[in-house]
């Protein structure tokens, strides 16, 4: 099946304007919706004329769990789901940058005045998650996942293998998520679970922190101050995120946030030149969506990479 291409009508209502991303299994596309005034959407579809038939199940399956979780949460850090058909569904578009690409952008590392804001917005939207009953586990965490608007805002982004913790499980089903940023339990060792999302934000944090693929440290991490890591509190910090075996993490998302928090208050001003968008990284409201500050996905961009230098 070919791509979308734009001004192609999807589900019978929803143009697309463009291609956000592209998976093995399908795409995600903004689209327009001309029933509510021009409103833009992002549009996910499983393309099941791509997949191997001995796949489909279980790309379907996958699928399916994705669009459940999404429906059953309801937090300003992830997207909403609005409208879902049998191989698409329609969810909040969000006008903004992955963290990978913004430190494409900036040149350099990230200063931990503009970092521990992030770390300590994905901490507020695991504590959500996790306090699921099960626990929903994330296990993909990542810079590409993570999203930051103008206003600093995080979202995250593709739930695609984000699953329930399994009571009495004693490993996953499926050996799934990103090598060097998940954890050592998720290549079949054991069953993920909170502790494995509490390591891949201290991943997530020692490349932005650092610059490193932490995939080349083969689970074997230094302490983080040894890596340039400053101040020396937020490398202790994170230090712990990195052990290998999960009971000796943080308990939860939540101490993890009271740690950084502390580690927050320590720091001392941004310098000149620090990223001005993400000293609002904290604020808990909606920004407006790019069509309705008059801007478009690549103004936002491009004014995004104006504060980055």
């Amino acid at each position: 099946m070919a791509g979308r291409q734009p001004g192609d009508i999807l589900l019978g209502r929803y143009e697309v304007v463009r291609e956000l991303g592209k998976g093995a299994m399908g795409a995600v596309y903004l689209v327009r919706d001309p029933r509510l005034g021009g409103a833009l959407w992002a549009l996910k579809e499983l393309e099941v004329g791509l997949i191997l038939e001995s796949e489909r199940a279980e790309a379907e399956s996958l699928f399916a769990r994705e669009v459940a979780l999404l429906r059953g949460c309801d937090h300003p850090g992830i997207p909403r789901v609005v409208d879902v058909h049998d191989h698409a569904f329609v969810m909040e578009w969000i006008s903004g940058v992955a963290l990978d690409e913004v430190q494409d952008n900036l040149g350099r590392c990230f200063l931990a005045q503009e970092a521990v804001p992030i770390a300590l917005q994905v901490c507020e939207v695991l504590t959500y998650l996790h306090s699921f009953s099960p626990p929903v586990v994330f296990r993909d965490l990542k810079p590409s996942n993570l999203m930051i608007t103008p206003a600093g805002r995080i979202y995250f982004i593709d739930f695609g293998i984000a699953r329930r913790f399994r009571t009495g499980q004693a490993r996953d089903t499926q050996d799934l998520g990103t090598p060097g940023y998940c954890a050592p339990e998720q290549y079949g060792h054991g069953q993920t679970s909170p502790a494995s999302d509490l390591y891949a934000l201290g991943t997530t944090m020692l490349h932005l922190l650092t610059g490193r693929d932490p995939q080349s440290f083969n689970f074997r991490f230094p302490p983080l101050k040894d890596l340039g890591v400053e101040p020396e509190a937020l490398g202790v910090v994170l230090d712990r995120c990195l052990l290998l075996r999960p009971e000796e993490r943080w308990g939860s998302a939540g101490a993890l946030l009271s740690e950084l928090e502390g580690v927050w208050r320590g720091l001392p001003s941004s310098p000149e030149g620090a990223t001005q968008g993400l000293g609002l990284a904290r604020l808990r409201f909606h920004p407006r969506d790019a069509r309705a500050a008059g801007l478009s996905w690549w103004g936002l961009v491009k004014k995004w990479a104006r504060l980055l230098r």
